[in-house]
């Protein structure tokens, strides 16, 4: 069943100086009751957040930092479209932008399951992070509430502590071969954004699902998942209609709706 159509959503944006984090800042507001379409962006975070808690860091100036305000009439098993289609947006846009770089890098740009952003320059080489997705929700039974999207890509790469943990950063403005604005890529993002959640709002997520396959840089590859419970090694096979990565180890079909995957090889059988 498709989801209840809207009018056209309208994105209104409001900029911030030094913020501890849009998406704090952004579920205040949601809590409150702000309207769909609210858009926070910032010139820092104090206190910025990735997936599990880890700390998203950024370089004062140097980021998209932005937190996009949702209001889906639509079941709950179907928000992880919304997340992918956020972080599969900001991969269009920054292609664009790529594409009209000189001297850029020739790299791929991937999607890194559930919603990073990683760039690598062949199947086997080391992956480095360009943008991150994180989603939050409130349900009320099986309704949802609010959904806030936060989306952080780098202009340039962060200065990353000694010894802190992570992928190697890297930034657009490299890939591209030229200073990319940032207000610029926030407006290609919000435009790409908005083709997808069309498609959503019509009944049409497979697109989203056929999307972020094709433009997977784990589906095909023997991967490390690390989970709460341990390790699991495996081919990743498939990203199924709940959004689960579906690996292949010894023979044994696994799907999974929470982990990180930390390393990228050439595929071989498990």
């Amino acid at each position: 069943m498709a989801d209840s159509p809207t009018d056209a959503r309208v994105f209104r944006v409001e900029f911030l100086g030094e913020t501890d984090s849009t998406n704090r800042d952004l579920v205040r507001r949601a809590r409150d009751g702000a309207e769909e379409g609210l858009v926070l962006v910032a010139d820092h975070q104090t206190a910025g957040r990735g997936r599990s808690d880890r700390p998203w860091v950024d370089s004062p100036g140097a980021s998209l930092l932005m937190s996009v305000l949702l209001r889906p009439r639509t079941r709950a098993d179907r928000l992880h479209l919304f997340g992918t289609s956020l972080a599969l947006a900001a991969r269009s846009a920054a292609e664009t932008f790529r594409a009209g770089g000189d001297g850029g890098v020739p790299v791929t740009i991937g999607l890194k399951w559930p919603n990073d952003l990683v760039v690598f320059n062949s199947a086997d080489g080391p992956w480095r992070k360009l943008a991150g997705v994180m989603a939050e929700t409130d349900l009320e039974g099986s309704r949802v509430s609010w959904l806030v999207l936060g989306l952080g890509v780098n202009l340039d790469p962060p200065r990353l502590a000694d010894g802190q943990a992570g992928l190697d950063p890297v930034g657009l403005n490299e890939l591209a071969g030229r200073a990319v604005s940032r207000d610029a890529l926030l407006e290609a993002v919000l435009a790409e954004l908005e083709i997808r959640l069309g498609l959503i709002a019509a009944g049409a997520g497979g697109w989203i699902l056929r999307e972020a396959r094709r433009e997977s840089a784990v589906l095909g590859r023997t991967v490390t998942v690390e989970e709460a419970d341990g390790t699991l090694v495996g081919t990743a096979v498939d990203i199924d209609r709940a959004g689960r990565l579906v690996i292949r180890s010894g023979g044994v079909i696994t799907p999974l709706t929470t982990g990180d995957v930390s390393r990228l090889r050439p595929a071989v059988e498990f």
